[in-house]
């Protein structure tokens, strides 16, 4: 009898912290897209800074949708792509974070578009992160570029 009352409890605690603390595809919908915008920087800032690398590390590999102003164009061959595009993050910057994108794109034609200072929303491949200062308030993101993945404004 104990012990079927402590696997019920075990299960409705397993099930409760799933709810809590769901990964990528749990209650919160994070099975798609992640959109990299106010709402996710305000949880980025709530959450304790010896946990945020946890909390990034969790959407690695998921397509992430977000918004950036174009600081420099440049090649570098990472990734298997030929141009990296180095962005800013304004909504972050209203969190008091910075967070800097590194865009990897491999064709000539859309960078020959891009302008510095220029606005971008853009979708890709979430596939590395760097926290650049120890307080963890700014990171770096490496992002492969989806095909046709890029508005310029």
């Amino acid at each position: 009898m104990r012990t079927s009352r402590a696997r019920v409890f075990a299960v409705i605690a397993l099930i409760g912290f799933a709810l809590m603390y769901p990964g990528r595809g749990g209650a919160d919908g994070r099975a798609g897209r992640i959109f990299l915008d106010k709402h996710f920087f305000t949880q980025l800032r709530r959450t304790p800074p010896i946990m945020r690398d946890a909390f990034i590390e969790e959407r690695l590999n998921a397509i992430i949708q977000a918004r950036g102003v174009v600081v420099s164009i440049n090649t570098c061959p990472k990734y298997e792509r030929n141009y990296r595009i180095v962005l800013e993050d304004r909504d972050a910057k209203v969190q008091n974070m910075k967070i800097t994108y590194y865009l990897y794109a491999e064709s000539r034609e859309s960078i020959a578009m891009i302008a510095e200072k220029g606005l971008i929303d853009f979708s890709g491949q979430l596939v590395a992160y760097t926290p650049v200062t120890a307080k963890r308030s700014s990171y770096i993101f490496d992002i492969v570029l989806e095909k046709g993945a890029m508005l310029i404004e």
